[in-house]
């Protein structure tokens, strides 16, 4: 959750690489993705983030915000979980007019 919540303000990120961290965070692109318990990696990843040029740090501020708002702005959430609503509903309307309509034998 902090991850999502530092790239949706433009921040770029370094995290270890364990769990769903590639998924949000863009090695870099996004931040950068270091080795899991290895002070130094995440040390360097860090520093790599401070010493970017004006240019790089605003690209991955942007494409940092862009990958979160893509994914997780609430029209997005709130439609797909309309989605998988729907979807067993329409299945089922699917599935009554076929057997209305004979399109498949009944299994009573």
């Amino acid at each position: 959750m902090v991850l999502i919540e530092a790239m949706s303000v433009g921040l770029p990120i370094a995290a270890t690489r364990v769990g769903a961290v590639e998924e949000l965070v863009k090695d870099g692109r996004t931040g950068v993705i270091t080795l899991p318990n290895s002070v130094a990696s995440i040390a360097e990843g860090i520093v790599k983030i401070l010493r970017l040029d004006e240019a790089t740090r605003l690209e991955w501020q942007n494409e940092a915000r862009t990958t979160i708002v893509r994914q997780f702005d609430i029209r997005v959430v709130a439609n797909t979980w309309e989605q998988c609503y729907l979807l067993p509903k329409r299945t089922l309307k699917s599935w009554l007019r076929k057997r209305r309509t004979n399109q498949f034998p009944s299994s009573d």
